[in-house]
């Protein structure tokens, strides 16, 4: 039967998702294992079809979060200040993590645990903690130091 109020529907349809998600779940895997080939032909064929507007899509959504991300952090280098390599921004992990291929979401989440840096600030920063031992924090009381060491 169905209901007159939307919202008594999804609270339905919620719980008997929850109720039956093994069911379903056990359902999916038996089907996939009796129509493999169908389903990896049609996987295929859709990626085919809509490959181009996904690419798009995705290139679209990262420039989107890299411009907030940009935005949140000024537009400029941490250590040089607006004047220099604008155009070269990128962000550095200020736990010295590795950086994600795309890191403009977790930027967006935790932006504390982000700077913005030119390129050669950048390099000079990890050139720092590799050869020298300097840690982050180290870095940001002695600001002008960096300029001295910075890679060309």
């Amino acid at each position: 039967m169905p209901y007159k109020d939307k919202e008594q529907q999804k609270i339905h349809d919620r719980q008997y998702y929850q109720e039956n998600k093994e069911k379903r779940k056990a359902y999916a895997r038996k089907y996939y294992q009796r129509n493999k080939g169908r389903v990896l032909v049609h996987k295929k064929q859709y990626y085919a079809k809509t490959k181009k507007q996904m690419i798009a899509y995705a290139k679209l959504y990262c420039q989107e979060r890299r411009k907030k991300a940009l935005r949140l952090f000024g537009n400029c280098c941490y250590f040089c200040g607006p004047k220099k390599y604008k155009h070269r921004l990128e962000f550095h992990n200020k736990n010295g993590n590795l950086h994600p291929d795309d890191p403009n979401n977790l930027i967006l989440k935790n932006p504390e645990e982000w700077a913005l840096l030119c390129q050669a600030c950048h390099r000079g920063v990890h050139f720092c903690k590799k050869h020298l031992g300097i840690v982050w924090d180290e870095l940001t009381t002695k600001k002008a130091s960096l300029e001295t060491i910075k890679l060309s």
